[in-house]
């Protein structure tokens, strides 16, 4: 199950990167495709400034598409999850039509967020980082469907859209570091550990979502750890139905 979820961060912090930085890159003028015919749905002299607009629409496709890929595998982690929660409920004996059933209908759902739920509900497995789904959720919607601007239906808060994630901090000393950073000094008897955030950002109504690299990275970090996390609360769940259960080595 965790190799389902570890291709899927994997798959979008990467696509991510590449996009991005080709968005950002001033080498890349050209918005034309590479062809040898003539077809051609921009003038040859198309301004700076329409360039520059055209690479910041393509950075909200690129997060879009990146959120929309974490969330398409964490769906298939759930059906799998789902399943072996039957199976674990279902304690040795041959499964019945009813489950078999259930197991048909919670795959043939597209919601990640709904599936997760329906694995909380249903077999009482869940994790402290569930609160941040809604949030991706909403924001991968409102990026694909609105073009990144935020409505009234992906409001999770009064007149705004807030999410939060699972973030990573380096302490040193009484430093804190949030981002990328140059080589320092640690002065002798310095202390460095890592510390692990909420993190939040609020998009008013209207408002257009914003998201920068350290953010998505993090974010890619959460779906990562959430993952975990209900492994070992179906690991948890398996004990306590009196089942052995191997020891997982991702932690």
């Amino acid at each position: 199950m965790l190799g389902v979820m570890s291709v899927g961060v994997r798959r979008a912090s990467a696509f991510m990167a590449l996009g991005l930085r080709a968005a950002n890159e001033s080498s890349i003028d050209s918005i034309q495709l590479d062809t040898n015919n003539h077809i051609s749905f921009f003038p040859n002299n198309v301004g700076q400034d329409d360039i520059l607009n055209i690479k910041s629409e393509f950075a909200s496709w690129v997060i879009a598409s990146g959120l929309r890929e974490l969330d398409q595998f964490l769906a298939v982690f759930c059906d799998e999850l789902f399943v072996a929660l039957t199976y674990l409920n279902a304690n040795g004996k041959v499964l019945g039509e009813k489950s078999l059933n259930s197991i048909k209908q919670f795959k043939e759902g597209t919601s990640a967020s709904g599936k997760l739920n329906k694995i909380r509900e249903e077999f009482g497995v869940d994790s402290h980082l569930s609160k941040h789904f809604i949030g991706f959720s909403s924001a991968r919607n409102c990026l694909t469907h609105h073009l990144g601007f935020v409505v009234p239906r992906h409001c999770n808060v009064a007149r705004a859209l807030e999410l939060t994630w699972l973030g990573q901090d380096m302490v040193v000393g009484e430093r804190v570091i949030s981002d990328s950073f140059e080589p320092f000094r640690v002065e002798k008897g310095e202390s460095i550990w890592i510390r692990f955030p909420t993190r939040s950002k609020k998009f008013e109504l209207d408002s257009k979502i914003i998201l920068s690299s350290r953010d998505l990275s993090e974010i890619c970090f959460t779906y990562d750890r959430h993952s975990v996390a209900l492994v070992k609360a179906t690991e948890d769940r398996a004990r306590e139905l009196g089942i052995e259960v191997k020891e997982n080595k991702k932690k």
